[in-house]
């Protein structure tokens, strides 16, 4: 399997973001107008300022679908502006329907990034809640919204030995430190973890 870091929450404020919940709304639906997104292709979503998310939103929290793949694939949510990573926020067979939620941090011009990797899909994104800056110490974690960066990937050998994890078995994970989260006040990680060709059912904790 492979993790995918997207964000960390400092045990101490470090200049962090605060998250306000909103009513579900939509920001884009390719079925609408705009046309499926072609293989290898990124479009680039306006999500500051719109629909009531603030100018200055740090982040925001997505529900991003694909529906009618062409073939398999993934897609990946990532600031507008920057290099692309080598990191995956949803997972997809021919002809899935899938959603997963994904926090993502704020590019240039108040736009994320959205890049489909294989075949033609259509894609749908409604956000539920955004990061606004936060003025002074309320407690509690703070969210610091980072570029989307892999810290394991076994099937390289990237953060673990490479080779599949066996049945019972279990690995452990650095992710203080890397991919952009600090070393140090950090008392947990949002991530995306993917189990990819197991030999039965099972699951992943």
């Amino acid at each position: 399997w492979y993790d995918d870091i997207f964000s960390s929450f400092p045990s101490l404020p470090e200049g962090g973001s605060r998250q306000q919940g909103i009513a579900p709304v939509r920001l884009l639906d390719t079925r609408e107008g705009a046309g499926s997104v072609g293989p290898g292709k990124t479009i680039d979503l306006q999500v500051a300022g719109v629909k009531g998310i603030p100018a200055n939103a740090t982040a925001v929290a997505l529900n991003v679908t694909v529906t009618g793949p062409t073939s398999p694939g993934y897609l990946t949510v990532f600031p507008a502006g920057s290099g692309r990573p080598d990191a995956s926020n949803l997972n997809f067979q021919t002809g899935q329907t899938v959603p997963n939620m994904v926090i993502a941090k704020v590019g240039a011009g108040g736009k994320v990034s959205i890049f489909n990797s294989h075949g033609s899909s259509h894609v749908i994104v409604d956000a539920t809640a955004y990061f606004e800056p936060v003025e002074s110490p309320l407690g509690g974690g703070e969210l610091n919204a980072t570029e989307p960066a892999r810290v394991l990937d076994t099937r390289e050998g990237v953060g673990a030995r490479t080779g599949k994890v066996g049945a019972g078995e279990t690995v452990t994970v650095k992710v203080t430190g890397e991919g952009g989260v600090p070393t140090m006040n950090v008392d947990s990680v949002v991530l995306n973890v993917t189990a990819t060709d197991p030999t039965s059912l099972g699951y992943v904790t």
